[in-house]
């Protein structure tokens, strides 16, 4: 029962990353890229690949149009 509840919590956090991932790609980059993600963060451990390279970039976006980005991400009354 345990383990079972267990698994269902896996399956709708690695689904609930997907698709934010996927969300977060198509605003920094274009479509296509979008999907590759989408399809590369399906794959369970290389999935975490994409979603580095991903926030690499939204961070590096966020610092050079000088907003502080920190360990818990950008500061939201700045926006």
């Amino acid at each position: 029962m345990i383990i079972g509840l267990f698994i269902i919590v896996g399956l709708i956090t690695g689904l609930a990353a997907t698709v934010f991932a996927f969300l977060l790609t198509k605003k920094i980059s274009n479509v296509g890229m979008a999907i590759l993600v989408l399809l590369l963060s399906l794959v369970p451990c290389a999935g975490l690949i994409p979603l580095l390279v991903v926030n690499g970039i939204a961070t590096n976006r966020l610092r050079n149009a000088g907003i502080n980005v920190g360990f818990l991400g950008a500061d939201m009354s700045v926006f």
